[in-house]
């Protein structure tokens, strides 16, 4: 698991919820903190019935909170990132987006209660937005940091490795233009596929997780879903037409296996 060192807070320093000082309890930033989880959940709300010019105020009014009161551990905080970062993906202001997905990578690969999907999960979001900007060799860079690392962390019938397969092929098939380059990454792919037993693409299934959801964070219920399920769930980062995209490609690689 690929994860950066954390630093150790000491006496007289804001506690990971910012609400403590010395052990004593703290009115004014208690009150920070109550507002910035408020600004969060109306956001949230709003991000969630598409209203997204209303999000934007409303969150970053949240992230500031988050961040005056030191709470830069805290779930919500991380929460606030993703819903910002979305939001921005939605509005196609894709630079802002970006550098949300970029903190929230860092973010989820320096925090020890990240669990190793939403550190994917994060790094597939920003892949994606890299895309959008067309800078192709930064979202192939980081299609191959996001393999390498679910190929050290998550098991390998996770639902999220037919998400990166797909996803990272229909890449390669839209921006790679060097045919030799083309191949040669293709053929990379396809080896990947084989490894993890994705050959024909099917959706898989996370065997780590009991199949009875009970007791499951919203997260783990998520992550517990096949494939095309992911894909709905995370639209702000997945193209509207991956599901047609993914086909095509599907067809093209069975065709190319019988005529091989």
């Amino acid at each position: 698991r690929w994860k950066a060192l954390q630093c150790q807070g000491s006496s007289g320093v804001l506690s990971d919820t910012g609400s403590m000082t010395e052990g004593k309890p703290n009115p004014d930033l208690e009150k920070s903190l109550r507002e910035a989880r408020l600004a969060l959940k109306t956001g949230m709300s709003a991000y969630e019935n598409d209203n997204f010019k209303l999000a934007e105020p409303l969150l970053i009014k949240s992230l500031d909170g988050f961040e005056a009161t030191g709470s830069t551990e805290d779930p919500d905080f991380f929460q606030c990132l993703v819903s910002l970062a979305d939001t921005y993906y939605h509005l196609r202001r894709y630079y802002e987006a970006k550098g949300y997905y970029e903190r929230l990578s860092v973010g989820r690969l320096k925090n020890a209660d990240s669990s190793d999907a939403q550190v994917v999960v994060a790094l597939l979001k920003l892949a994606a937005t890299h895309e959008k900007l067309q800078e192709v060799e930064d979202a192939l860079t980081t299609f191959e940091l996001t393999l390498a690392l679910a190929e050290k962390t998550i098991p390998k019938g996770h639902a999220l490795f037919n998400v990166i397969f797909d996803s990272f092929e229909i890449l390669i098939e839209r921006h790679v233009v060097d045919p030799t380059e083309r191949s040669e990454r293709s053929e990379a792919l396809r080896q990947k596929r084989e490894q993890f037993a994705y050959t024909d693409s099917q959706s898989g299934l996370y065997q780590a997780l009991q199949k009875n959801t009970e007791g499951m964070t919203a997260a783990e219920r998520l992550l517990a879903q096949p494939a095309e399920d992911i894909r709905k769930n995370l639209s702000a980062w997945t193209h509207t037409e991956i599901s047609s995209w993914a086909s095509e490609v599907r067809v093209q690689r069975a065709r190319n296996t019988l005529h091989g």
